[in-house]
């Protein structure tokens, strides 16, 4: 909202008790605009120094500059620093008035114990995906976060000038917005993956020993956070995968299929040469049941096959007549029943 009189002057004629009407109706105007001014305005409303806070000098100018050092003694962040060029306007409009300005220090002093940055674990933001169901995230860069059952990511509400990084559990597609000066990062717990503007798949889930990087557009870095693995780093083009093993300590590269890794997020269901734990983990997120079986089974499991947007009845049949098992479902429980041997 735009007056014809400068916010500064008003807020300035206002402390000083010199305020007309129409100063007191855009004064009330300005204080709606934003919770941030009403802030702002009452604490410099409230303030009264004592004699020990007072400055001699109605130099805004020298107020404002030993304030900076201040700010900067406490690592006060760029988002405050603003806040303080907001006072330092306010405290010259006041100064014009022929009001003193120590309170301009207290003010920021306040300000200072009010904000003093928090730990960045505690500012992240949590977006989970609970078994069962999968979710759409947008990314404070307008980036697009796929998150698939089970699954968790961490990110901050606004990134930083240098990079944009986001923290994986489980299995994410992304699509990222191309930002040539601040690199998009994907940490999970084995890998680091690095991009700029791209889509990939990572899929990282924590009761699983292989971490894997599909890129489908782009380029990506890839780099284990384990500095003692060898050849730990590697670049992948479009139809690449990168693998992390921790059983065997290996990071490979080879090709895949669209569909093999990033058909999840459009209802695809696909196995390939899957054992039977990872056939079991599989169907208890993607149908959000859990799995109960009579006794192992008698052979190694290495079974193939894709399901399209199927119900788990049929996904069990299927399965079942190859693996040679019966089932019963009742409610979110599966049973399996082998046949002894």
């Amino acid at each position: 909202m735009h007056h014809n009189r400068d916010i500064d002057a008003v807020i300035a004629a206002v402390l000083s008790g010199q305020a007309s009407a129409e100063d007191e109706r855009i004064l009330q105007d300005w204080l709606a605009e934003n919770p941030q001014n009403r802030e702002i305005f009452e604490a410099l409303a409230q303030s009264t120094p004592p004699e020990k806070y007072l400055i001699p000098s109605t130099s805004a100018d020298r107020v404002y500059a030993e304030t900076q050092r201040k700010l900067q003694q406490k690592n006060v962040n760029k988002s405050q620093t603003e806040r303080w060029s907001r006072l330092r306007r306010y405290a010259i409009a006041a100064a014009i008035a022929g009001m003193f300005i120590g309170f301009y220090w207290i003010i920021a002093e306040q300000f200072a114990e009010q904000n003093q940055p928090t730990s960045p674990a505690l500012s992240l933001v949590t977006k989970k995906s609970p078994i069962g169901q999968k979710m759409q995230i947008a990314l404070p860069d307008g980036s697009l976060v796929w998150l698939n059952a089970g699954s968790q990511i961490q990110f901050y509400p606004e990134f930083t000038a240098e990079s944009r990084v986001v923290h994986l559990q489980g299995e994410a597609f992304f699509s990222v917005e191309w930002d040539s000066l601040r690199p998009f990062v994907v940490l999970t717990e084995q890998l680091e993956t690095t991009a700029l503007g791209t889509s990939f798949n990572v899929r990282a889930y924590s009761d699983e020993t292989v971490t894997e990087v599909a890129l489908t557009t782009g380029k990506v870095a890839v780099v284990v956070r384990d500095s003692t693995v060898a050849h730990n780093s590697l670049t992948l083009s479009p139809g690449e995968l990168a693998t992390s093993r921790t059983d065997n300590q290996s990071f490979t590269k080879s090709t895949f299929t669209a569909g093999q890794k990033t058909g999840w997020k459009d209802g695809i269901i696909h196995f390939d040469q899957a054992d039977f734990s990872q056939v079991i983990r599989t169907l208890e997120r993607w149908y959000g049941v859990q799995i109960q079986y009579n006794r192992p089974p008698k052979q190694h499991w290495r079974f193939s096959g894709e399901f399209e947007n199927d119900y788990l009845s049929n996904v069990l049949a299927v399965i079942g007549y190859t693996e040679a098992f019966t089932y019963r479902i009742e409610q979110k429980t599966v049973y399996l029943n082998f046949a002894e041997p």
